[in-house]
């Protein structure tokens, strides 16, 4: 097992990752959330949920947590 998506190079994922983030931080100072309540980072391939040999493991592994305090 991998701890990344196989199909990118590490640094690839952490930066899509981080752009997947910024798209959620977008969308909620959109909606009225003020940008300074709101803390992106990307895990990259560090913090896996799923299985990556597999399709469907690797799909839920491209995600964005939300955490509302």
């Amino acid at each position: 097992k991998t701890a990344y998506d196989i199909k990118g190079k590490r640094i690839d994922n952490i930066e899509l990752g981080q752009k997947r983030a910024n798209f959620a931080k977008e969308y909620f100072m959109k909606n009225g959330i003020p940008e300074s309540k709101i803390k992106t980072t990307s895990k990259g391939p560090d913090q896996p949920i799923a299985d990556n040999s597999t399709a469907e493991g690797q799909a839920k592994n491209r995600r964005v947590v939300v955490t509302i305090n």
